[in-house]
């Protein structure tokens, strides 16, 4: 799992243009996710929870343009989206569900090397693997812990 900080939230001030090199260049050559959940909720749900609006990013026209960012990584295969306006309860199950499928799956396949993210294409390295530094019999106790609760 992984966490792309303001990889959006720049993208609300950007004048209508996107950024996407300057977002991903801070995370090249980082380990490929093996998820990302996106919590998609529109900013028109947002509003109607309480004290929206109080922090300076919480405008629909930000909120607007930092969503329609996050969506161009949809098209990604370990981007994940899920409906916020949906109950808490459920959105949770949602996620653990597919947090473990995820585990399960790299589990299964032994995955013992690690994609990079986003290599500029200048470089020589698009696509390169390298080893993993993970134990497996640690990864097999942590996937078994998240199936048995």
């Amino acid at each position: 799992m992984n966490h792309m900080p303001g990889l959006g939230e720049e993208g609300g001030h950007s004048q209508g243009r996107l950024w996407l090199p300057v977002f991903t260049s801070e995370q090249v050559g980082l380990p490929k996710p093996d998820m990302v959940v996106f919590l998609d909720l529109s900013p028109e749900a947002a509003a109607r929870r309480g004290a929206y609006g109080e922090e300076r990013y919480e405008k629909k026209e930000v909120q607007v343009k930092v969503r329609r960012m996050y969506t161009r990584f949809e098209k990604e295969p370990f981007w994940q989206i899920f409906d916020a306006d949906k109950p808490a309860e459920e959105v949770t199950r949602k996620v653990t569900d597919a947090a473990i499928a995820v585990a399960q799956e790299l589990e299964r396949d032994s995955i013992m090397s690690i994609d990079k993210i986003w290599w500029p294409k200048e470089t020589n390295l698009e696509g390169e693997v390298s080893k993993s530094s993970i134990n497996l019999e640690d990864l097999q106790q942590s996937s078994s812990a998240i199936r048995n609760g």
